[in-house]
């Protein structure tokens, strides 16, 4: 019993493949008719530089689709691996690799999409078992060619397709450029101000106590009984009042 059975190895690769074909059926339907609808998923894969999106769109949205169906029949099942591998590349290469590894990571990391082309490849390699289309036809019984197929196919034609499409936005680099001058320039403003206090406070240090308490009665006529001293008042409130604005 330890030593295993043909029944279930094939169950453990029917489980594969009816998972990976749900992912890839559902995420294709949504593509199409989810949310934004197909529309809105060609304005996404415009956003992230694969131009033309809607081109885009359909072409991945169909993939999956298609991919999933033959995932779930056992059919053509190196091609079908190849073709999550192919979508799962331009994803992790456009949207997931600037992202981190983790999922949870702000933008979502690459442990999902680089989870699901392992997995995708590995069933392309080890063929569809034996509770499949093509075994019934007497194909793609699982090898080494195989894997190698869907390795190439996949990862080979999603970076092409990354090769030959994505264009990043301009607009987004430069964007980012200016939130990073921006940034700079709010920093040098908080170091000013900063020097600006010690400064300040430094002068105040500095400046007698009886010249401050001078300054505040021109400040304050009232203090000196209503004297005269017009404009040395004036001044002196207003130096007064710079130094209590800066700190």
């Amino acid at each position: 019993m330890l030593n295993g059975s043909p029944q279930a190895a094939d169950f453990a690769l029917l489980m594969l493949r009816l998972i990976l074909a749900a992912v890839f059926i559902a995420h294709g339907w949504n593509h199409i008719f989810g949310g934004g609808k197909i529309a809105g998923t060609g304005r996404w894969f415009e956003s992230l530089g694969m131009r033309p999106g809607i081109v885009h769109a359909w072409t991945a949205s169909i993939t999956e689709l298609g991919a999933g169906v033959l995932l779930a029949l056992g059919l053509l099942t190196p091609l079908a691996g190849a073709a999550v591998a192919g979508v799962m590349t331009v994803a992790f290469v456009t949207n997931h690799m600037r992202n981190g590894f983790f999922i949870f990571r702000p933008g979502e990391g690459y442990e999902y999409v680089l989870t699901l082309t392992v997995v995708a490849i590995a069933v392309g390699g080890l063929g569809a078992g034996q509770w499949s289309v093509d075994h019934a036809l007497g194909i793609f019984g699982g090898g080494w060619l195989q894997l190698i197929l869907a390795a190439c196919l996949g990862v080979g034609g999603g970076l092409l397709q990354v090769a030959l499409f994505w264009r990043p936005a301009r607009k987004q680099q430069s964007l980012s450029r200016l939130a990073c001058a921006a940034r700079n320039a709010a920093l040098f403003s908080v170091r000013a101000d900063r020097a600006g206090r010690a400064q300040c406070r430094y002068l105040r240090r500095r400046v007698p106590e009886g010249i401050q308490d001078i300054a505040g009665v021109f400040a304050d006529p009232g203090r000196a009984g209503g004297r005269a001293g017009g404009e040395p008042g004036e001044a002196a409130g207003g130096v007064d009042a710079q130094v209590c604005a800066v700190t």
